[in-house]
């Protein structure tokens, strides 16, 4: 990131539903551009977080587990401006280790 006024804000979540919630309340609610956040692991494994949650739950019988491999890291590209604010909504939405570079 050359911009010396954008930063990257982050925070990590226990479930995929909880990362995709984080997702749509940034881009909805505070039009932040879906191209400036981005959804990862936290480490080199795929992940669907560290807990069940949503689609992962599944039914009784379908056979399938979900890649539990550890938390799920949610980014934003924003200006310095929105700092504040971003990492307050990723914390009310249960977002940990929030912080910004």
């Amino acid at each position: 990131m050359a911009d010396e006024s954008v930063r990257t804000v982050s925070a990590t979540f226990a479930t995929r539903e909880k990362a995709e919630t984080a997702v749509e309340h940034i881009v909805q609610q505070h039009k932040v551009n879906r191209a400036d956040v981005f959804v990862e692991p936290e480490g080199s494994d795929n992940s669907a977080g560290t807990d069940r949650s949503g689609a992962d739950v599944g039914k009784p019988g379908s056979g399938g587990a979900p890649a539990l491999h550890g938390r799920l890291r949610v980014s934003v590209d924003l200006s310095r401006g929105h700092i504040a604010e971003i990492e307050t909504v990723l914390r009310e939405l249960g977002g940990e280790d929030v912080g910004s570079r």
